[in-house]
Formats: structure tokens, C-alpha cells, sequence
């Protein structure tokens, strides 16, 4: 009867017709109401945050279990769950390859936001969302002027990076 208590404190437990039956009937209806609002996640994904680009990229060592990090055993669990092998299997990178989801993920992790989405998802992001030129780029010749070498400019410079020795250099009075 103790056990009840705790879990359902909601109870009135000061009536006195409480026995067994009532204890149990209002414990499967406790539990039948969690099971109602209760929802189970049908697609599994991982936070590619905290997987590393080499624990992925590279083979998974072949020690024992109890040698292996937690990312390793990490990876081991996901690749069972996403390939349904049977506990025991060994576990090869090479051999297996990332759900397309998984792999575009773990892509864009390193993506700007814009890259990302269509849209800025907070207001922070705003601020620099449009951060395109507005007047684009004049490249008319009357007013680009760039920078121009002649054959005497290019020798010089072939010059100081053959011998280190600069020709144009005044020389120490002596």
C-alpha cells in the first residue's frame, strides 16, 4: 500500500473503504492517463554538435569495448538503431554509410544562418541578413584604374626574389 502512496498523491487517502482492488483500479487509470498524453519520438536523429568530423571520418579501432571512448560507443548504438544489426556486430565506418538527413546535418553545421534558412529566425539575425552591396561594383574603365606593370617594373622584381639583394637600394657611403 506504501508503494501506491508515493506514486499517487493525488488520492484521498483518508477515506476508509481503500483495499486493494480500489488501489489498483486508480493506478491503472493513473497510468492509462500517462500512456494518453505520453508521445513517443518516431524519427531518431542526433545533435551533430557532438559528433566529431574524425570520429566519423575515421575507422573505429578494433579494441575491446571497454577501451573505447564514448563517442565510439555513441556511433556503435546509432548505427544499430539506424541499421538494425544485432547487438554484437562489430561496427566498421568504412562499410557504413550516413542516412542522407544525418549527412546533410552534419553539412550544414558549419553553415552561416543564411545559408541555412530562407528567413532571419530571430531578430538578432536581422540586423546583417541583407548584407549585399546596393550599388554594385563599377567597372567601367573611365573610372577603374588598376594597378599596371611594365617590362623594367618585372625584371626588378625578378631580380630581388632570385638574389634578395634590392638594385634600387642607395648603397652605405664608405
Amino acid at each position: 500500500g506504501l508503494f501506491f502512496f508515493v506514486l499517487s498523491a493525488s488520492m484521498n487517502w483518508n477515506q476508509k473503504e481503500t483495499n486493494e482492488v480500489h488501489l489498483q483500479t486508480i493506478w491503472a487509470e493513473h497510468i492509462a492517463k500517462e500512456r494518453l498524453h505520453r508521445a513517443d519520438k518516431e524519427s531518431f536523429s542526433i545533435n551533430p554538435h557532438k559528433l566529431r568530423k574524425t570520429v566519423l571520418t575515421e575507422p573505429v579501432s578494433t579494441r575491446p569495448k571497454r577501451f573505447l571512448d564514448k563517442d565510439h560507443v555513441l556511433l556503435e548504438s546509432i548505427n544499430r538503431r539506424l541499421q538494425g544489426d544485432v547487438a554484437g556486430s562489430t561496427f566498421r565506418n568504412a562499410d557504413t554509410k550516413l542516412p542522407d538527413h544525418l549527412d546533410k546535418t552534419l553539412k550544414a553545421v558549419h553553415d552561416m544562418p543564411k545559408d541555412k534558412y530562407p528567413y532571419p529566425q530571430t531578430e538578432q539575425q536581422e540586423v546583417g541578413w541583407v548584407s549585399d552591396p546596393l550599388v554594385r561594383e563599377a567597372r567601367d574603365s573611365k573610372f577603374t584604374h588598376p594597378k599596371h606593370t611594365c617590362d623594367i617594373t618585372r625584371f626588378a622584381a625578378n631580380i630581388i626574389s632570385a638574389s634578395c639583394v634590392d638594385p634600387f637600394k642607395k648603397s652605405a657611403p664608405k
